[in-house]
């Protein structure tokens, strides 16, 4: 296909050979307040009883994507924290994980400080925000209820101190996010260039459309890299996957699947690297586009 359409346009037939699909969460699978629709669910539910494998491929970490996981049946093996770690959900077992030197998390958020930029750090079982820094408390209200799970409060700095005292290798840091105002700052691209081994991956906060938030991951974190693994680990081609989503860090999947479905929400140059587009999140998108190519629930 030369150029993305409405899924209304196509064949179903052109489906018939997926085995595999992945989904991004926040503006894909969930609406812009956070929600997914019973038919989706009924959808989902549907291709799991027909065989079909059904995955994440999220910036978020497993753990904010549990009551996906749980709720919806999304127990196959996935990509979380933007490529930087495999996880196989049904078991919660960590197949390839890529760390942020602690280094780095230590000068991230030290620029942090310096700029005044929204923080939040990650490993695999929680997120941290420093109570000294919290500089918006109705963001990290909003982006705690998005994830639907809590950050610990600790001494950020006491914290990344004490992991280098214990010299803990590989460093248990998954995942640096960084925020800022757009409309009074553009200091995350200022911030990229200074540390260019790294991978900035933006995204935006529905209920906050003008802040920018970017997750830093270690360049090793490759989404193609990680696109390869995913198909060696199910033994399908490219092919065989269906892929859906709407943000720049979706990009790789929705050009390399045999199907890439772009969201209506989704900004221009996203949707031109897909296949197809369907409706936006809040139009019930996902949900229409599999009734069109797999049939509607019973």
């Amino acid at each position: 296909m030369s150029s993305p359409k409405p899924f209304a346009q196509l064949n179903p037939d052109v489906a018939s050979n997926i085995q595999l699909i992945f989904f991004d969460v926040d503006g894909t699978l969930l609406d812009s307040s956070g929600h997914y629709s019973a038919e989706l669910q009924q959808s989902l539910a549907m291709l799991r009883a027909r065989g079909f494998k059904l995955a994440i491929a999220s910036g978020r970490p497993p753990f904010a994507c549990q009551f996906l996981i749980d709720e919806l049946g999304l127990i196959d093996t996935g990509l979380f924290y933007t490529g930087g770690l495999l996880y196989r959900a049904a078991n919660k077992q960590s197949i390839t994980q890529h760390s942020l030197a602690l280094n780095d998390a230590r000068a991230l958020f030290a620029a942090a400080q310096e700029l005044g930029l929204y923080f939040e750090l990650y490993d695999d079982q929680q997120f941290i925000v420093d109570p000294k820094h919290i500089t918006v408390p109705e963001i990290l209200a909003e982006h705690s209820k998005q994830l639907r799970v809590q950050p610990r409060q600790m001494d950020i700095q006491e914290v990344l101190d004490l992991s280098a005292e214990k010299d803990v290798y590989p460093s248990p840091w998954l995942k640096v996010l960084l925020g800022e105002d757009a409309r009074q700052s553009s200091l995350l691209a200022d911030l990229e260039r200074r540390f260019p081994h790294l991978h900035f991956a933006y995204a935006k906060l529905p209920a906050y459309s003008n802040w920018r938030f970017a997750s830093v991951i270690p360049k090793a974190a490759d989404k193609h890299l990680a696109f390869d693994a995913l198909l060696k680990h199910y033994g399908l081609t490219a092919q065989n996957v269906m892929a859906f989503g709407d943000a720049g860090s979706d990009k790789v999947f929705l050009r390399r699947a045999g199907l890439g479905v772009a969201m209506g929400n989704a900004a221009a140059d996203v949707q031109a690297c897909a296949d197809v587009v369907c409706p936006s999140s809040d139009e019930n998108g996902v949900a229409l586009a599999l009734g069109h190519f797999f049939g509607k629930p019973c």
